[in-house]
């Protein structure tokens, strides 16, 4: 997934940064059995699994920096974007198709720039895209035939 994270990131962001998706498994394969016995009664009493994979960590970098702790809300914005336009590269890799792209408020949190540059790439989407602003003037579509543009009035 990081080769498409990293060219979706540098094209949104338009720099060079070296970006990934890190993977910090929450427990080794070999201390996974040991763990679930010794939770078993804890989880029992919490009504929850607290040993598994969905304890695993995912934590985006930028220059070997977690984004978390030590970047702007736009590029750990560019960068949750871009982890966006990757899984539908993955996707048309492994079905052939372009899927369908629902994406809510994505662009006001960008600066002007990157929203340009996302814009710029979802024009040339082949697949379906529905997006919601708060403003249309967050998103600098053409007026192209393919785009339909529908306003919810202030007052319904």
């Amino acid at each position: 997934w990081n080769p498409y994270i990293l060219e979706r990131y540098r094209c949104i962001a338009g720099r060079n940064a070296n970006v990934e998706l890190s993977y910090h498994p929450h427990v080794v394969s070999e201390e996974w059995v040991k763990k679930l016995e010794l939770y078993f009664d804890r989880e029992r009493l919490q009504k929850t699994s607290l040993v598994g994979p969905h304890r695993d960590d995912f934590p985006p970098l930028i220059e070997g920096g977690e984004i978390r702790a030590f970047r702007s809300q736009g590029e750990a914005r560019s960068f949750t974007l871009a982890m966006k336009l990757s899984e539908i590269d993955l996707f048309r890799e492994i079905w052939g198709e372009d899927p369908i792209l629902l994406l809510d408020d994505v662009a006001s949190e960008l600066d002007l720039e990157r929203n340009e540059a996302f814009f710029s790439y979802l024009s040339n989407y082949g697949g379906q895209v529905f997006v919601t602003a708060t403003s249309k003037t967050l998103v600098p579509l053409s007026q192209h035939s393919k785009n339909c543009i529908w306003e919810m009035p202030l007052n319904p």
